[in-house]
């Protein structure tokens, strides 16, 4: 009888062991997913995404629109505010003002990451401008959002702006019947001849 039990136990812990070693591949993988998408951002561009200290702005028209895959769906309203000063930037890059028109954009975000058909995604990003002593420039920003390489989205505002880093978002409401997959987004920042682009991406389950 004894000896049926340590037979018994034996197994129950060979199966247990083989259960562990199977699923472990995927725990893993959900894990490093996990973090992947919840590293933390870099120093400078963690800042740039701590509450504005100033209220932001609401009243900047919003060009360009949805089509393809998202049309039918709703561009809403850019948001923006200063993070750093010139001089805060300018001592952040050790910025020689000689060089011209610096662009750099320091974090592009969508959030949420994955999002439902009818459900509203905010794309993010923080850069600074640096420049010559003029005291402002134009700056275009351009959110390009593309499915299967096609465009279905250019949302782009131009607008005015003193040296330093700055804060901006747009959200965009995915219409109701949005295709299922991934959607990349380059996100552009041009100021005169010095621009500057990072890609992100957001799913549709």
């Amino acid at each position: 009888m004894v000896t049926k039990f340590i037979i018994l136990a034996l197994m129950i812990a060979f199966i247990a062991g083989l259960y562990g070693c199977v699923s472990l591949p995927e725990e893993q993988k959900v894990a490093e997913a996990e973090a992947e998408a919840g590293a933390e951002l870099p120093e400078a561009a963690a800042e740039v995404f701590t509450e504005p200290e100033e209220e932001l702005r609401t009243d900047i028209p919003v060009l360009g629109g949805l089509q393809n895959a998202l049309a039918g769906g709703k561009v809403g309203y850019y948001e923006d505010a200063q993070k750093r000063s010139q001089e805060e930037t300018a001592d952040m890059y050790d910025f020689d003002f000689s060089q011209g028109t610096m662009v750099r954009i320091e974090e592009a975000s969508v959030a949420p990451k994955a999002v439902r058909a009818g459900d509203t995604v905010t794309i993010r990003t923080g850069y600074a401008l640096l420049g010559e002593s003029e005291e402002s420039t134009s700056v275009v920003e351009t959110r390009e959002i593309r499915y299967k390489g096609k465009l279905s989205g250019n949302p782009q505002v131009e607008i005015s702006r003193a040296w330093g880093t700055y804060f901006s978002s747009i959200p965009v409401t995915l219409p109701s019947d949005a295709k299922k997959g991934v959607y990349k987004v380059k996100v552009q920042v041009q100021a005169g001849d010095s621009s500057d682009t990072k890609e992100t991406s957001f799913t549709v389950k």
